[in-house]
């Protein structure tokens, strides 16, 4: 018993120090359910075996509406009969290639108005052309950059033309008028923490348990659930319970088998400066000695018939043996 305690202490200090290679993945998904939107996924991504971790839902209501910028155009606009704000209502470019130029003459009917316009291909580039009588100007030049363009506000008076130069790589188009810009008002849906169960599944062992969903007061719509993973692998997420009377039974899958939330992988790439074995592996490392030492102890019972019979026989021999010898000795 000493000789096998030693052999299994040995292999355990062994593989302590060998690493096992394997690899990690990352991202988190949602969809959505009825008119709920449900993001779901590891609260700490990557996810790591042996770490604590949590099953996050972000749950959120779904009614999105879109709205226009507004400042203080809009009266000028209504007064005017103009809608300056109007997506490309006053002028709009063809693609401006890089050393190619569009030029725009400001009309009298658009005297002390001010127009906002932006680059159709780069939202972020805006300007405003203020248009009043008295301004010293004809001719208008704005450069045109890679994330701006200068000068990004001018004041001319009507009849002016102003060009517009690109001095970027990438292709621009000058438009009039504001971009839509889109208000989420996905709000936030609270008191779901006992209407909503999640049951988490290892699909490579299919084993699976039902965790509760606690609500984080400091997240309003974010619900969690602590669990610490203890093997590597794919891994399945089931929403169920019952919402205004509408049964939920979602399932969300991670990205091993075509999910957007992460597998679970082993700590080897952030173990520093040596790596360790995990507690799984080495229970299959104890599993798997355990069942050789009995496999061999087995074969030594299944040969014990065999061996007692041998040392019979050469008992029976080696007795014969001397009895003959000593008859032979006794005649002579």
């Amino acid at each position: 018993m000493k000789k096998k305690y030693c052999l299994l202490s040995f292999i355990i200090f062994i593989a302590l120090l060998v690493p096992i290679t394997t690899h990690s993945v990352q991202a988190h998904g949602g969809r959505e359910v009825g008119n709920l939107n449900v993001v779901v996924g590891f609260g700490t991504e990557p996810a790591y075996e042996g770490i604590l971790n949590t099953v996050e839902l972000i749950i959120t209501s779904t009614n999105p509406i879109e709205a226009h910028s507004k400042d203080n155009n809009d009266q000028e606009s209504h007064s005017s009969g103009i809608d300056l704000n109007a997506h490309g209502n006053i002028f709009a470019s063809t693609l401006i290639d890089t050393g190619q130029s569009f030029s725009y003459e400001i009309p009298e009917e658009l005297n002390n108005l001010s127009i906002p316009y932006h680059d159709h291909m780069n939202h972020k580039i805006t300007g405003t052309i203020h248009v009043k009588d008295g301004s010293d100007s004809n001719q208008i030049k704005v450069m045109i950059h890679s994330d701006s363009v200068m000068p990004d506000e001018v004041t001319v008076t009507p009849g002016t033309t102003i060009t517009w130069k690109n001095y970027d790589n990438e292709s621009h188009a000058i438009t009039s008028g504001v971009m839509p810009t889109p208000v989420n008002k996905y709000s936030p849906v609270t008191g779901l923490s006992d209407k909503l169960e999640v049951e988490l599944t290892h699909k490579n062992s299919k084993r699976s348990t039902v965790l509760s969903l606690s609500e984080d007061p400091g997240n309003v719509g974010k619900y969690t659930s602590n669990f610490v993973p203890t093997d590597t692998g794919i891994y399945q997420i089931r929403i169920f319970g019952i919402i205004d009377n509408i049964e939920i039974n979602e399932i969300f899958v991670s990205e091993g088998d075509g999910g957007n939330f992460d597998d679970v992988t082993s700590q080897d790439s952030i173990q520093f400066p040596n790596t360790t074995s995990s507690n799984r592996e080495l229970q299959n490392a104890l599993t798997g000695i355990s069942n050789s030492a009995e496999q061999a102890l087995n074969s030594i019972n299944g040969f014990r018939p065999i061996l007692i019979i041998s040392l019979i026989i050469s008992i029976v021999g080696a007795v014969a043996g001397l009895s003959a010898l000593s008859i032979i000795l006794f005649k002579k």
